[in-house]
């Protein structure tokens, strides 16, 4: 990220911490506002579902056609069950967190900043739960911490959420 985009993103993530503090119950609608906060600058169609199929490495997202009923899903059984998340345990917050990011991710709903957009997200959730925030500095766009990212994101196919609570746990500050 450039300059001027770190400090969309910050002013973005400052405005949206105020407006969904306290008790606020997420859905798939405020996934979108978020992305088109940090990226509206940047992208006309910040905050819209992709239209068209996206892979990455060989791996195929969900298709385009299914996005906007992976998101309903999404934000019934996890979002507005779970938010906000009230009295939780650190590893229960973890496991939640973990599960809405691998999901998030591997719906990757929209063309570009999905990763950015699902990180902030998951943030003010845990703002709701009275921690300070998540800090992924130590995960860079390679090396070691990335490659374990991106294992931990793979496990979340197959339902094991375990990896990704690892790392949230170790980026959840007090």
């Amino acid at each position: 990220m450039d300059d001027e985009e770190i400090l969309a993103y910050k002013n973005a993530a400052e405005e949206l911490a105020r407006d969904f503090a306290g008790n606020h119950q997420f859905t798939a609608e405020d996934v979108k506002r978020i992305h088109k906060e940090i990226f509206g600058g940047l992208y006309e169609w910040a905050g819209e579902y992709r239209s068209k199929d996206l892979s990455k490495d060989g791996f195929v997202f969900t298709r385009a056609v299914y996005i906007d009923e992976h998101m309903g899903k999404l934000s019934r059984d996890l979002l507005e069950k779970n938010t906000p998340p009230g009295e939780m345990t650190r590893h229960q917050l973890t496991l939640l967190l973990a599960k809405i990011h691998d999901e998030l991710i591997l719906i990757h709903p929209f063309r570009e900043g999905n990763g950015r957009a699902v990180r902030l997200f998951i943030n003010l959730i845990a703002q709701q739960a009275g921690y300070e925030g998540l800090d992924f500095a130590h995960i860079n766009e390679s090396g070691r911490e990335y490659d374990r990212y991106i294992a931990a994101v793979q496990a979340g196919l197959r339902a094991d959420y375990e990896p990704m609570r690892k790392i949230i746990d170790q980026a959840l500050r007090d």
